[in-house]
C-alpha cells in the first residue's frame, strides 16, 4: 500500500513534471513564433527602405539632371541677350551710317 502510495506520488509528480515541460515548450514556440513575425517584419522594412533609398537616389539623380538643364538654358538665355543687345547696337550704328553717308551725298550733289 505505502509502495503503491509512493509510486502513485512519484507518477504524480511525473506528470506534473511533463506539463510543466509542455507548458515550458508551447511558451517557447509562441516566443519563437513572435519573433519570426518580427524578423519578417524587419525584412519587409528593410525591402522597404531599400526601395525608397533607391527612389531617392533616382530622384536626387533626375533633380541633378534637371538643375544641369536649367544652367544650360540660362547660359543660352544669357547668350541670346548678348546678342539681342549686340545687335541693337550693330543697327544703331549701321542707321547712324546711313545718316552720315546720307548727309555726305547731300553735301557732294550741292
Amino acid at each position: 500500500n505505502e509502495a503503491q502510495k509512493d509510486e502513485l506520488g512519484q507518477k504524480d509528480n511525473i506528470c506534473n513534471e511533463v506539463t510543466k515541460s509542455r507548458e515550458e515548450i508551447e511558451q517557447h514556440e509562441k516566443k519563437n513564433e513572435a519573433q519570426k513575425d518580427e524578423t519578417e517584419q524587419k525584412g519587409t522594412i528593410c525591402d522597404e527602405v531599400t526601395k525608397l533609398r533607391e527612389e531617392i537616389e533616382r530622384l536626387e539623380k533626375e533633380n541633378e539632371a534637371q538643375k544641369n538643364e536649367l544652367k544650360q538654358k540660362d547660359t543660352i538665355s544669357n547668350e541670346v541677350m548678348k546678342l539681342r543687345e549686340k545687335i541693337e547696337r550693330l543697327e544703331k550704328e549701321s542707321e547712324a551710317q546711313k545718316d552720315e553717308l546720307k548727309q555726305k551725298n547731300t553735301v557732294s550733289n550741292e
